[in-house]
């Protein structure tokens, strides 16, 4: 049992211990994705900062494998031998010798399972929209990816993860003229041609690990970003005045889409004065710099600071 848990509590350890930092790490880097971007800066600083909390945890257990095959290779010293034979070292040789207590393998647990509960909720809701997207399209008229809904309502939006569909509902048809509905259609086009829908899933599991509050923030900015994104691809064909002015349109309606990649979706107030007030896009990439130079210099820490990380896990778990 001692060489199956420990290996896995070490590396537990190093994992809470990243996410920790990725935590205290996480309001300074919110500062750099606001909404006065330029959408396309703002995603990019969006996938980094959803990524923060995966990547500092395993820049921490590159840091001890690193470790354990320079001991093992003889390139740096081993100073295991200078240790009580229970404290844990990040080696090969004697990584196995040590043994969580009970506290720490309850704390762990606790962990694990509110991260598993909330990858089961997250799965459970993709899989009921799934076959919400699946219903529609059987009641949907229509060949091809643009599907006609028998609904009153104004309703645009992508539907479907594998092969996305576009829906139009005939309520859209009756309050908008042909040239407005073709904004709306090159709108859903370019959700379509984005993968916004693979995208937009992949992002959300990025959120698995952000605090409630934090993910929250971040899912509004990136669905902001995506409309953005998609209004400026509109806006190359169409004049940006009439594309406001659908969106306006569209908004005054209070119509809530199934999906996120939606006309309607995002922040809307922010997305016409976006059309009507284009923000230049900044090639600054110094948040980008500094995003992978604070990893380095963590994983640096890391592998510099062993012997400290040793006996700071050494103490909270008592050994």
């Amino acid at each position: 049992m001692t060489g199956l848990f420990g290996p896995l509590a070490t590396v537990c350890f190093l994992l809470m211990s990243g996410w920790v930092i990725a935590q205290l790490l996480m309001p300074y880097a919110l500062r750099f994705t606001g909404e006065q971007l330029h959408h396309r800066a703002m995603r990019r600083r969006l996938w980094r900062v959803a990524l923060l909390p995966w990547l500092l945890p395993a820049s921490l257990v590159v840091a001890a494998m690193l470790l354990a095959w320079a001991k093992q290779l003889g390139w740096i010293h081993d100073h295991c031998t200078e240790h009580l034979p229970h404290h844990p070292h990040f080696c090969l040789e004697h990584l196995p010798d040590f043994l969580p207590g009970y506290p720490q393998v309850f704390v762990l647990a606790i962990v694990f399972g509110l991260v598993l509960n909330r990858g089961i909720s997250l799965a459970v809701g993709s899989f009921r929209q799934s076959r919400k997207v699946k219903a529609l399209s059987g009641l949907s008229t229509g060949s091809g990816p643009v599907k006609r809904l028998d609904d009153e309502r104004p309703l645009a939006f992508v539907g479907g993860l594998l092969r996305p569909r576009i829906f139009l509902s005939q309520g859209l048809a009756a309050q908008l003229d042909k040239r407005q509905q073709r904004i709306v259609l090159a709108h859903e086009i370019a959700h379509l041609r984005n993968a916004d829908m693979l995208l937009n899933t992949v992002f959300e599991w990025l959120l698995l690990l952000h605090l409630p509050q934090q993910a929250r923030t971040l899912r509004l900015r990136w669905r902001t970003g995506m409309e953005l994104h998609a209004d400026e691809q509109v806006a190359e064909r169409f004049p940006r005045s009439e594309v406001a002015s659908v969106l306006l349109s569209l908004a005054r309606q209070n119509t809530r889409a199934p999906t996120s990649a939606s006309a309607t979706g995002g922040n809307t107030v922010l997305r016409i004065q976006r059309l009507l007030n284009p923000v230049p896009l900044d090639a600054s990439r110094f948040f980008e710099r500094l995003f992978w130079i604070v990893l380095a210099v963590i994983f640096g820490a890391a592998v510099g600071a062993h012997h400290a990380l040793e006996t700071m896990l050494g103490l909270l778990v008592g050994a």
